[in-house]
């Protein structure tokens, strides 16, 4: 065979067994005292077809394994033994080692791994499952170290295995028939960091866009204009398409999420029912493969500090299980995650008391209970007094706060003590690229993206209330929506000297609430090129990003609902509002 095709193939089979595993993981997590059939099925040809893959590519001690632990799912399809939890941790083991040997094996072709010790445990559960099995027969035992001590059912097993291996070369030759089919005319596999190559050039050409826009603006050619438009539509089609490209379904992160919550409560010796909802919300690859780890560590997390043991709760008359609950969807340009539990909720008083013996405040400070909740992200906070395998050493809230403000994210908590605690993560979605009113607010240019916007009114013709301030509304539709003025809140001394008729209301939604704001003019709308914000500007709520206009000034980008909210911004209305009244005063 062809240096080059084998190591085509090998690369081919990476792939596919990366996917294969995680399938297989996803279902062994569904095993129970009463697995329906078709999912035995399911699980027997996933580990067939990834044979078949590892004896194509020679990597014959993966084949072996496969071997062995296609005789144990057989014997279940078959419900000649009875799924229980030492088989559910022998075929989790087993996906684990193959995960391992396979990265060896990306690392170095010609790894020799040791496959002896899982062989050897796949082979005693089924012993020993056989032996307690109700439809155990003696005549039926298997003994795979040896084919000649093997029963008359598993010889016929095997026999179809000796059969099969006269069929094994035409299987093989099936297998790199199909392989060579998916990567010539249906699948064709790129390297993320091609696809941002390809992002990053299309950003520059929406920067060069903007360029030649400011350029024209004041051109009489018309052909010019016409051709430009045309330009435009083609390479907001072609953006469109790069950015699908990078979204992927959260769903692989939430597998991963009920590994680590069964391995967790099972440690713990804790009865837990896990909840996913929304497993196809799509998000940006980058942010997939980012936030894995931190939600791994927040669910664990809830099961063991969140969720009280069995016996407490049936004490506090509830459920025996406790539930954690795993949340993805989206809102106004955001990934929102919430983890969420039933358990007995996080007291402000005992978190001070704690912070305060470890050393993470000093203990005269006044904190609100909000305050209180957050010092969970403290390096080196831990309410557990003891070090465990699983917590206790004070690493790991802090190391989630971090990761998630690298993805320019923020973590909310609501709590309340016995009936449980959710954390609620907000991650901008996009990435590079994004539609956006480009705004004029106290002279200045600020932009709000489009998917934080409902719609635009002119303040002119609207029908407003009270025009000062914080309390004015609007009433939109027999709604009542509150209005305000970000002029007042984004500049330290207000000085309107815009005409009021151009002025225009901008309708936000965050957290299921509509909230008006007035800006001075919206200037267009078009796709910028976002850019990541200096550490001095993070510091300000609401100031999420940056984006380089085509004049060549670099603009903040606003998150609207947060920006209103702020210290800074509230400071500002009060003592605008404040010279406001003295004057008319």
């Amino acid at each position: 065979m062809d240096d080059d095709f084998e190591l085509e193939l090998q690369k081919t089979f990476f792939q596919e067994a990366s996917i294969n595993i995680e399938e297989s993981e996803e279902v062994y997590l569904q095993f129970s005292d009463n697995t329906p059939i078709d999912l035995l099925a399911r699980s027997f040809r996933l580990a067939h077809n990834l044979k078949g893959s590892a004896k194509a590519v020679g990597f014959s001690e993966i084949a072996e394994i496969l071997h062995t632990l296609e005789t144990l799912l057989l014997k279940l399809k078959k419900k000649e033994i009875e799924v229980n939890n030492s088989i559910i941790n022998v075929l989790l083991m087993t996906n684990d080692k193959l995960k391992e040997i396979i990265e060896q094996y990306k690392n170095d072709l010609n790894f020799k791994p040791n496959q002896k010790e899982i062989i050897e445990e796949i082979t005693k559960v089924l012993q020993e499952s056989q032996k307690n099995s109700p439809n155990d027969n003696t005549d039926n035992k298997v003994t795979l170290e040896d084919n000649k001590e093997t029963p008359q059912e598993e010889v016929v097993f095997f026999k179809k295995e000796k059969k099969e291996d006269n069929k094994v070369n035409h299987d093989v030759k099936i297998q790199k028939n199909k392989i060579k089919k998916e990567m010539s005319e249906e699948i064709i596999r790129i390297p993320l960091n091609k696809i941002e190559k390809l992002q990053n050039y299309i950003g520059e050409i929406v920067i060069i866009q903007s360029m030649f826009e400011e350029q024209i603006k004041n051109s009489t050619n018309q052909n010019l204009k016409n051709h430009f438009r045309l330009l435009n539509k083609t390479t907001k089609e072609v953006q469109d398409i790069v950015m699908n490209l990078r979204l992927v379904p959260i769903k692989p992160a939430f597998q991963k999420l009920a590994r680590t919550a069964r391995d967790t409560s099972v440690m713990l010796n804790k009865e837990i029912i896990l909840n996913f909802l929304g497993e196809n919300t799509e998000i940006d690859k980058f942010i997939l493969d980012e936030i894995s780890d931190p939600l791994m560590h927040m669910v664990r997390n809830a099961i063991d500090h969140g969720l009280e043991s069995n016996e407490e709760r049936l004490q506090k008359n509830k459920n025996k299980e406790g539930t954690v609950t795993v949340k993805a969807s989206h809102e106004s340009g955001n990934l929102i995650l919430c983890v969420q539990d039933d358990g007995k909720g996080l007291n402000p008083k005992t978190l001070y008391e704690i912070a305060t013996k470890k050393g993470v405040i000093k203990g005269n400070e006044t904190l609100s209970d909000e305050e209180c909740y957050h010092l969970i992200f403290a390096p080196g906070f831990s309410t557990k007094a003891e070090t465990t395998e699983i917590s206790g050493r004070g690493v790991g809230m802090d190391v989630v706060k971090t990761n998630i403000e690298m993805l320019s994210g923020k973590i909310e908590i609501f709590t309340e003590i016995d009936k449980g605690t959710t954390f609620k993560i907000k991650i901008p979605l996009s990435v590079g690229i994004l539609d956006a009113f480009i705004t004029e607010i106290a002279n200045e240019k600020f932009i709000i993206p489009v998917n934080q916007v409902i719609e635009c009114l002119s303040l002119n013709k609207s029908n407003i209330n009270h025009l000062t301030g914080m309390e004015s509304v609007i009433i939109l539709r027999s709604e009542e929506i509150p209005i305000v003025d970000l002029s007042m809140g984004l500049q330290n001394k207000y000085n309107d000297k815009n005409k009021i008729n151009e002025k225009v209301i901008i309708i936000v939604q965050s957290n299921g609430k509509k909230i008006g704001v007035i800006v001075d003019k919206i200037i267009s709308i078009q796709s910028v090129v976002t850019k990541t914000i200096g550490e001095e500007m993070r510091c300000e709520k609401g100031i999420v990003g940056s984006v380089i206009l085509g004049d060549g000034k670099v603009v903040p980008i606003l998150e609207v609902s947060e920006l209103i909210t702020g210290n800074m911004f509230q400071q500002n209305v009060q003592r605008n509002k404040s010279i406001l009244s003295s004057k008319a005063g």
